[in-house]
């Protein structure tokens, strides 16, 4: 899909996100999004509104509660109507907070923040089925960090992309024979190297794993073909450098997920690897599998990025 040059300001969070966004959909093989100014605002709207009210956001952060400061809506639904759009849309957001390393993130740089909330947001299984679904627009609402009353770094910067599907709600969807797609994929680089959770109202990691101290790798995104079922068998994933394999914690589908409700189809799924990845490391993946009963294997190559840099906390 071929999108018009957005009117985002130049060296803005909006700009840097979407350019990211986009750059990593169209790598993968998933289509390019087109900016809508509708979506922008429905994105700015809800922005403001949980600067204004962050303890209401935090609890349900893409829910407003009417009469707060800067209501434009319940859902993300409604404040996308409200803002001119009528098709339906579906809202994800990214929060830099306090578990952010200020020495990489300078702060007040909206540009770097929500530029590493998109790479956050296609670090956690939900979201990136949002990130690379078959939406044909977006739009992108950004806030910064402030010093507030008593001088002191408010650390809850956030960007909310809010996708829309056009007249359809189908979207954009892959050609027949388009064939089993991956986010990382071949050639992919810069990856958050581990995952760094994920609040969706259910947690992907069973059991008393303690992530912080015993991570596991950025998760491989894996789409089948369009209404056929996905199912996913083996995986290898090798530190090309090394030759070791970091094992796999899970293969997960709709038929085996903790959260069955949150995987949208029963076309797309997840490998987590069982160890995060060394940063600035290449690594091979071969995933094995059936797509509506037809046996796939697909190896590719990615780079993880060079830092293990901010946690990005996330919602849905």
């Amino acid at each position: 899909m071929t999108v018009a040059e957005p009117t985002y300001t130049v060296a803005s969070g909006e700009l840097a996100a979407f350019n990211y966004l986009n750059a990593e959909r169209s790598h993968c093989g998933f289509g390019k999004v087109a900016q809508n100014t509708f979506l922008d605002k429905a994105g700015k709207n809800h922005a403001t509104y949980y600067r204004a009210n962050p303890a209401s956001s935090t609890n349900s952060p893409h829910s407003e509660t009417r009469g707060l400061t800067g209501f434009t809506g319940v859902t993300p639904d409604d404040r996308a109507m409200a803002a001119g759009y009528s098709s339906k849309v579906g809202e994800v957001g990214a929060f830099a907070n306090a578990w952010r390393n200020l020495e990489y993130v300078a702060p007040y740089d909206t540009t770097v923040i929500a530029y590493n909330g998109v790479r956050g947001l296609m670090n956690a299984p939900y979201h990136t089925l949002q990130m690379i679904s078959s939406a044909v627009e977006v739009g992108l609402g950004t806030h910064k960090d402030e010093i507030n009353a008593n001088g002191v770094q408010e650390l809850n910067a956030a960007t909310f992309l809010v996708f829309g599907y056009g007249k359809t709600i189908s979207g954009q969807l892959p050609t027949s024979g388009t064939g089993v797609r991956t986010y990382p994929c071949e050639g992919t680089r810069n990856i958050i190297p581990k995952f760094n959770g994920e609040w969706t109202g259910g947690a992907p990691v069973e059991g008393n794993r303690n992530i912080i101290s015993n991570p596991l790798g950025h998760p491989i995104t894996v789409i089948g073909e369009h209404g056929k079922t996905l199912r996913l068998t083996s995986a290898a994933i090798v530190n090309v450098a090394t030759g070791l394999d970091i094992g796999v914690y899970a293969l997960r589908t709709k038929e085996n997920d903790p959260n069955p409700q949150l995987l949208w189809n029963d076309w797309s799924g997840y490998i987590f690897p069982n160890q995060a990845f060394i940063p600035g490391q290449k690594y091979q993946a071969t995933i094995n599998g059936t797509s509506g009963g037809a046996a796939f294997s697909k190896t590719f190559s990615f780079w993880s990025g060079e830092k293990e840099d901010e946690q990005t906390a996330l919602v849905n």
